[in-house]
């Protein structure tokens, strides 16, 4: 097929873009000068469903970057059904598809993406691989951000084996990992004392940064005072934050210098809205958009979250306003209010709406106010 796609004359190939009208014009610089960023995600695959890289590598694309997937399991479906069919990817099988992408040189990598990753060999082997990566880009004095999402559960419930909690921590504080995204279960776990109030919040966000040496952390979940968060913290210095008043929770979160640079591991929280269902593949997406968001705005870790924050309630409000009306066009039971876990009967209408949503993943809103603490 190389005859019908020949670029080996420039000048061609320019003219015959040039001959299409001005609206739909190529700029060459584009693809010449300007390489999209590459990221590697490693996370869990459903063949039904938008969960792990069925959730991320979409909102990933539709924001310029290259995506490489790589699949820790292969299931039938998320475990928010109740039963669920699969295998887990076998630990030769990472062994030699991560040797074969050093091998080839195929790691030019922007960012890496981890997430669920079920047992504590495979953890051990992917961290190393990633961590190699990491390296190697290094020595050509090339940056290469790691978001770690240490998914082990939620809510009391582990999602993985036991073993996998202690490799998590001693990952987490021997490798070069630039953002880590735990709820509060999982970084209670990390931890290993319970987050009950804002003084035991501080303390989390400071001994992530001093003991394990994390530059961004974000608390994805936590419930205070009987209130839902969101909390971040990241160790950038700089001249000002965009609020005037640390502790004002009226100050005006739309301003685009909404950043963290003069707060030093600040605190800072964003009450989340929330909507009444279960809903899975949240956090994956989250991770995917958040990793845009720092790549791109590496000094702005609030603003950031706070859009990030504001286009999951845009994804999670269209998904609930869908999944009503497609319950109402199959005549099926009206009493369905919301998915709820281990129900498949609720769930197959509240799979996120990762495709219908897809306008929102490049927006720069921000809804919400920072709250320092």
């Amino acid at each position: 097929m190389s005859e019908y796609f020949n670029t080996s004359d420039s000048s061609n190939f320019t003219n015959s873009l040039d001959q299409k009208g001005s609206k739909d014009q190529v700029d060459l610089d584009d693809f010449l000068y300007k390489p999209i960023p590459k990221i590697l995600s490693i996370q869990s695959h459903v063949t039904h469903g938008y969960v792990g890289n069925r959730a991320a590598c979409f909102p990933l694309q539709i924001n310029g970057w290259d995506v490489d997937i790589f699949n820790t399991v292969n299931y039938s479906n998320h475990t928010g059904y109740g039963l669920v069919k699969g295998s887990i990817t076998e630990k030769v099988d990472l062994e030699n598809i991560f040797q074969n992408l050093l091998d080839l040189d195929l790691v030019n990598y922007n960012g890496i993406l981890t997430g669920y990753i079920p047992n504590d060999k495979s953890l051990s082997l992917i961290s190393q691989f990633s961590q190699k990566i990491k390296d190697l880009n290094r020595e050509k004095k090339k940056d290469l951000l790691w978001l770690l999402d240490p998914v082990m559960g939620d809510e009391g419930i582990l999602y993985v084996d036991e073993s996998v909690v202690p490799i998590y921590r001693d990952i987490i504080l021997v490798n070069d990992i630039d953002i880590i995204t735990p709820n509060q279960f999982e970084a209670e776990l990390l931890l290993d004392y319970s987050i009950s109030s804002f003084d035991d919040l501080k303390k989390a966000f400071s001994d992530f940064h001093n003991n394990f040496n994390l530059k961004y952390v974000i608390i994805t979940s936590i419930k205070l005072n009987d209130k839902l968060y969101c909390a971040c913290s990241s160790l950038q210095n700089g001249d000002g934050d965009g609020n005037n008043n640390d502790n004002d929770n009226d100050n005006d979160n739309n301003n685009d210098n909404d950043n963290d640079n003069g707060k030093e591991k600040s605190v800072v929280l964003f009450e989340i809205k929330t909507i009444n269902s279960y809903f899975t593949g949240v956090g994956d997406l989250f991770s995917a958009l958040v990793i845009d968001k720092i790549y791109n705005q590496k000094d702005n870790l609030i603003g950031c979250v706070n859009e990030v924050l504001t286009i999951m309630y845009k994804v999670l409000n269209l998904t609930a306003i869908l999944s009503k009306k497609d319950i109402e066009l199959h005549n099926d039971n009206n009493s369905i209010d919301g998915g709820k876990i281990g129900d498949s009967d609720s769930m197959k209408y509240y799979e996120l709406r990762i495709i219908e949503s897809r306008s929102f993943y490049t927006q720069s809103e921000k809804m919400y106010k920072a709250i320092y603490i």
